[in-house]
């Protein structure tokens, strides 16, 4: 990695560490560069998990396209029926893109692993 890489990525996990939930809470440390790299390649995240033993909840990702975010936001503002499907339908196939867009570097991910031999732990992604 380049110095110039290597300040991009420290940037970025800063930012990354100034994100807080609706409670007000950072993001976990164990998902935090999970975060950080989903960002710098473009993919908006709005809720992630480290994990939990004590809950048996594994790490996770979940991804929105903020488009399909205000589209959702609207469905559920409208009293249309009509307008509530077209909104959703947005919603889903704008998340839809989302996830394509990280396809490929989760393929080459997971070629990688297998390819030198390294199992590992996985995490969730999901879409909204």
């Amino acid at each position: 990695m380049t110095n110039e890489q290597q300040g991009l990525w420290e940037a970025e996990k800063r930012a990354v560490r100034r994100l807080r939930d609706g409670l007000g809470r950072p993001v976990d440390r164990e998902i935090l560069e999970t975060v950080a790299a989903l960002r710098m390649i473009g993919i908006h995240t709005i809720a992630s998990c480290g994990g939990h033993v004590d809950r048996l909840l594994g790490p996770y990702v979940m991804l929105a396209s903020p488009e399909a975010m205000t589209a959702r936001r609207r469905a559920s503002e409208s009293d249309d029926q009509a307008v509530k499907r077209r909104l959703l339908k947005k919603a889903a196939k704008l998340n839809a893109h989302e996830l394509a867009t990280l396809l490929p570097y989760v393929e080459r991910f997971t070629e990688d692993k297998t390819r030198h031999g390294r199992g590992g732990s996985s995490c969730r992604v999901s879409a909204l």
